[in-house]
């Protein structure tokens, strides 16, 4: 009688084992999301659905363009890294991921992110705090480059909890291409 248990306890630690392996690749995939996408010179969008859409206007690149769109981490808060330092937007909270928006051409014009920001981020705002964004943006010579984070215009959309944010277009691109890095931080009203 105890022999025709162990099939079944094989049968059990193998669905059991099985049903881990399945969560913990959910848990991986929202950890980091990546989406590509062909945007011609008549413009289109890019979205990783329910946590980010990237707008390209007509004649944003010169010819049809591949873009990948990637963001990083689970949208919720980081309560250990809610005092990271934005450079020029002092002390406050941010979200624990970013996106950045990548093609192997200069853009020709502004475009448009919009990020779905978590419930618990917007309830966890002090009133005298505001969302906004910041880009990462490269400074310095060739021989001395350095990054810093500056403030982009930002607009929230509080019943829907989109930011709406501005990607002005830049003088100077790293390879002459398409790499920003966008970070959602706080701003004082």
């Amino acid at each position: 009688m105890v022999s025709n248990w162990k099939p079944l306890k094989v049968i059990y630690c193998f669905l059991l084992v099985s049903a881990t392996a399945a969560n913990a690749q959910v848990r991986s995939a929202v950890a980091e999301s990546v989406v590509s996408k062909v945007i011609n010179p008549a413009g289109g969008f890019i979205e990783i659905y329910g946590r980010v859409r990237v707008a390209f206007p007509a004649k944003f690149f010169a010819t049809p363009e591949t873009v990948s769109v990637r963001i990083s981490s689970d949208p919720t808060t980081d309560a250990a890294r809610a005092g990271y330092e934005l450079h020029g937007a002092g002390r406050s909270p941010y979200l624990p991921f970013d996106v950045l928006v990548e093609a192997s051409q200069k853009p020709q014009a502004a475009y448009e992110v919009t990020i779905m920001l978590p419930n618990e981020y917007l309830q966890q705002l002090p009133s005298a705090l505001k969302p906004t964004a910041f880009r990462e943006v490269l400074h310095g010579s060739p021989s001395e480059l350095h990054y810093s984070y500056e403030e982009v215009p930002a607009e929230l959309e509080a019943n829907s909890r989109r930011l709406r944010v501005k990607i002005p277009k830049l003088e100077y691109y790293r390879l002459e291409q398409l790499y920003d890095t966008i970070v959602v931080g706080c701003v004082q009203r």
